[in-house]
């Protein structure tokens, strides 16, 4: 029988090489979000919640009142109405907070995920930005009267929650971002690392090999005796 050719042969172990391939992507995809999520580990998971509370916080500051105005002794909302005695964080700066939490939520993942050094950086620069808007925007209209001492004696502005809550957040960032950074370099040096004791590896390998002395050559085995008569 005619022996098969080698390219026959050679197609069907391509194609079992790429239905493999094909399989190990498969596999890959069907991880998805929570295979890579449990593969960045405990510390990424920290990251991770340390960016996700601080998208949660910017919304609630937003939300939540920053400052309020008292009358005297007495309640102002009774006398004035809560449209002047009460500010709520997105009045305060028309709805910056929130307009950064979709960002910081994409951010933390590329940082923490995806060990992205830029996304890291963008973090700690969202950071600056909600502290920024906490000190220069916002505390400077704090103790605002908002005109009621033009009616009333004894108005006194407060600080309200809001206001704390958003300076948590722009801390969270900062340190979400930097504590990535640190992480991301750290990585970086263990495989540089890993990838120096390899190459010592395969150099005193390949020493070892040099040294070896070659193998003795195979005498040809001695002739078989023929048939006898």
């Amino acid at each position: 029988m005619a022996e098969p050719e080698r390219g026959a042969e050679a197609v069907p172990e391509a194609a079992n090489d790429a239905s493999r391939g094909t399989a190990g992507r498969t596999s890959a995809r069907g991880r998805g979000i929570a295979g890579r999520i449990k593969a960045s580990g405990p510390f990424g998971w920290l990251l991770l919640g340390l960016g996700l509370a601080a998208a949660v916080l910017l919304v609630v500051a937003d939300l939540s009142e920053i400052s309020y105005r008292t009358i005297g002794i007495g309640a102002c909302v009774d006398r004035a109405g809560s449209g002047v005695c009460t500010t709520a964080g997105h009045e305060s700066h028309a709805w910056a907070l929130v307009i950064l939490s979709p960002f910081v939520l994409v951010m933390a993942w590329g940082a923490v995920i995806g060990r992205s050094r830029a996304a890291g950086l963008a973090l700690i620069a969202i950071g600056v930005a909600v502290l920024l808007i906490a000190l220069a925007i916002d505390l400077p209209k704090l103790d605002g009267k908002r005109n009621l001492d033009a009616l009333y004696d004894d108005v006194v502005g407060h600080t309200g929650s809001a206001y704390r809550i958003e300076l948590v957040a722009g801390v969270l960032l900062i340190l979400s971002g930097g504590l990535s950074l640190m992480r991301e370099r750290a990585g970086a040096r263990v495989a540089a690392a890993n990838a120096r004791r390899a190459e010592r590896r395969k150099a005193r390998n390949a020493a070892a090999l040099a040294e070896m002395p070659p193998p003795e050559p195979k005498l040809p085995p001695p002739d078989a005796p023929g048939p006898q008569v």
